[in-house]
């Protein structure tokens, strides 16, 4: 049973027949009771459960027994529960710690688990949101902590993000939260230590190579590019300098 709960698909019902042979010959069952009772007694020590349902039919004028298991998403299934130590004692472990050291298993979580509540080193190139814009107008250009290599202490992790304690001076702290597939793990040679960088890191590489390459190709259109892209930045500088004077007015 533990076998076909693991291999039925979504939506599909794998079926075991008791008392019809492989080749197709019925042979029948009897005392269909116990053997329904002894079915129900070896699903009870399935960990996680499975959904399965017992049934009676007839064939050929014997009687036999089909078991319907359907698939319900809590795969892998093992023939016995999962055991942990809990101080002095021995306990049967819950839904959500035997959902845990499942996920532990997982490679970037079982590293980054390791690291739980010890100093790492991040990389970022993200500016934080702009909440202290209206008393502070040029704060989100002078305060991106997230750009460069900061200190951090990796405060939690979990499937689908992982939240750093960021050492913004000697004192301050402050938490930011980024999603597990944007992550990219490396060593920190100089510290000694794990590195997370933001994967928007390796994008930027990537396209300065892209903006490098393609300058050395189009060396004629790149006196162009070069002047739009000056019209451009004089734009952003009179809108963001009327953005200043409205908040100092505000």
């Amino acid at each position: 049973m533990v076998a076909f709960a693991n291999s039925v698909a979504p939506d599909d019902t794998a079926i075991i027949f008791i008392g019809e042979k492989d080749d197709g010959a019925v042979q029948g069952a009897t005392n269909i009771e116990n053997i329904q009772k002894a079915v129900t007694r070896e699903a009870e020590k399935i960990y996680p459960e499975i959904y399965f349902r017992t049934e009676v039919y007839e064939r050929d004028g014997k009687q036999c027994v089909r078991v319907n298991i359907k698939h319900n998403g809590l795969a892998p299934h093992f023939g016995g529960p999962a055991w942990v130590r809990r101080g002095s004692q021995t306990i049967k472990a819950t839904e959500q710690l035997y959902q845990q050291m499942l996920e532990q298993r997982q490679g970037k979580l079982r590293v980054l688990l390791q690291c739980l509540n010890r100093d790492i080193t991040v990389e970022g190139t993200e500016p934080p949101p702009m909440l202290s814009m209206r008393n502070e107008p040029f704060a989100f250009l002078s305060k991106e902590w997230s750009v460069g290599t900061h200190h951090a202490t990796l405060a939690a992790v979990n499937t689908h993000w992982v939240t750093f304690s960021v050492h913004i001076t000697q004192t301050d702290r402050a938490e930011r939260s980024e999603p597990m597939e944007k992550l990219w793990l490396s060593w920190d040679d100089e510290r000694k230590r794990l590195k997370v960088s933001d994967g928007a890191v390796i994008v930027a590489l990537l396209l300065a190579v892209g903006v490098l390459w393609w300058i050395k190709e189009n060396r004629s259109s790149f006196v162009v590019f070069s002047y739009l892209a000056t019209k451009a930045l004089f734009c952003l500088a009179v809108i963001v300098i009327g953005i200043y004077c409205l908040m100092r007015l505000l």
